[in-house]
């Protein structure tokens, strides 16, 4: 670091010392030394004096002046605070993290190609992107990551864990992981896998039953690309002849909320879709002013099925455009905000709660499907379940889709 921007973080603690023995006055005072008043809400609490003093006492006593460096202090102080909350979905990106996300809401990055979630104390895998270098390596859902390159990340945060396994395309990363065996035994196994340029498709569609016109579209998240690539897949498959459409929603991890809204209203007739709920009160609606979809649905979701894609599932079940069949929904509520703060840097913080066409929120409970169906587990060595393969008979959800949609086609 430069002497220049050591000098302006210098400066900039300097004044925060002072705004916060102004605030400390303030707040005890309600005013400031010159005599104007002051908005409680505008000032920082006392407890804001001994950030100060801690930097202070570093910078002036600690005996190793060469390993301080105040831009990463800054970082562990926002990183600490937010820790506290306890919530896994607010987080400091620093700008290597905060570029990667702004890519990913585009659809591309560069990295291994792997969908995680934070379930105490593990970073766990909700699923690989079909032919990235993760699933090409053996990495499979529920896998828990326990070293990145040797180093253990048993109970660090999610996003230091995904900043350590992102990378620029060509380089390796060594993860050893914990997978559990069919017995309920747990082995672990290390990976090394190649980082590359990540390109994801939001949308993949086929034509299930040609002769009935059973559909299919699975949608892996909600990037800024989602709604047209989905539109595009119904029209093709309207084309085709579809009567009837297979929406795979599992190990969807969700995205961006107004895209969601744009998806639902492709299948969410004139109505509520869901509404968005501030700390404050305010209320923010989205609604579809649309015809809807019109054909028979059947919806299926898993635990992977997350955020936004709950908020798809749920309207589509609420508005009574579909069924939901597959097992119990992941359970995140939650809308997070991304606040800039400058030098590259952002904060991810939740901000709402969002709650279902029927009034229900998902949070930390999920969506309950209307007919309960779990696939089999694979094997100890066999692959996973590709999620479009009707022919595997271990897919049973799809099975018991295509069945009911069959069924309600008059076969």
């Amino acid at each position: 670091m430069s002497w220049m921007s050591r000098r302006k973080v210098t400066v900039l603690l300097v004044v925060l010392l002072v705004l916060t023995n102004l605030g400390t006055y303030a707040m005890a005072t309600g005013r400031l030394p010159w005599g104007a008043s002051l908005v409680s809400r505008h000032a920082l609490p006392p407890q804001f004096d001994r950030l100060a003093r801690v930097y202070r006492l570093i910078e002036l006593s600690f005996v190793h002046p060469d390993r301080m460096d105040p831009d990463r202090m800054v970082e562990g102080a926002i990183s600490g605070m937010l820790r506290t909350l306890e919530d896994p979905y607010s987080y400091y990106l620093d700008p290597a993290a905060y570029e990667q996300f702004m890519a990913e809401t585009e659809g591309e990055y560069q990295g291994i190609g792997v969908v995680v979630e934070y379930q105490d104390p593990y970073t766990t895998v909700v699923h690989p992107f079909r032919d990235s270098p993760a699933e090409k390596a053996g990495v499979w859902p529920k896998d828990r990551i326990i070293r990145v390159d040797g180093q253990d990340v048993v109970g660090m945060p999610l996003d230091v864990v995904v900043t350590l396994i992102r990378g620029p395309a060509g380089t390796p990363v060594n993860l050893t992981i914990l997978r559990a065996n069919p017995d309920g035994s747990e082995r672990t196994l290390d990976l090394v896998i190649t980082r590359a340029r990540i390109l994801v498709n939001p949308a993949h569609f086929t034509m299930l039953d040609p002769v009935l016109g059973i559909g299919y579209l699975h949608l892996s998240g909600f990037d800024q690309r989602t709604p047209e690539v989905a539109a595009r897949a119904l029209g093709e498959l309207l084309a085709q002849g579809m009567r009837a459409l297979v929406l795979d929603l599992r190990n969807n991890s969700g995205g961006l909320l107004d895209e969601c809204a744009e998806v639902a209203r492709l299948f969410v007739p004139s109505g509520k879709i869901v509404d968005v709920v501030y700390r404050d009160g305010r209320r923010e609606s989205y609604e579809s002013r649309t015809e809807g979809f019109g054909l028979p649905v059947v919806v299926l979701i898993n635990g992977g099925t997350a955020s936004a894609a709950e908020i798809l599932a749920g309207a589509i079940r609420d508005r009574g455009v579909g069924i939901l069949v597959g097992t119990r929904s992941f359970g995140k509520g939650s809308v997070q905000n991304l606040h800039s703060l400058g030098g590259g840097t952002a904060l991810r913080l939740t901000t709402a709660l969002y709650y279902l066409p029927s009034g229900a929120t998902v949070d930390r409970v999920g969506l309950e499907p209307a007919v309960w169906v779990e696939n089999a587990e694979p094997a100890e060595g066999e692959e996973p379940i590709r999620l479009e393969d009707a022919a595997d008979p271990r897919n049973l959800q799809l099975a018991k889709a295509l069945s009911m949609l069959r069924s309600q086609l008059g076969r």
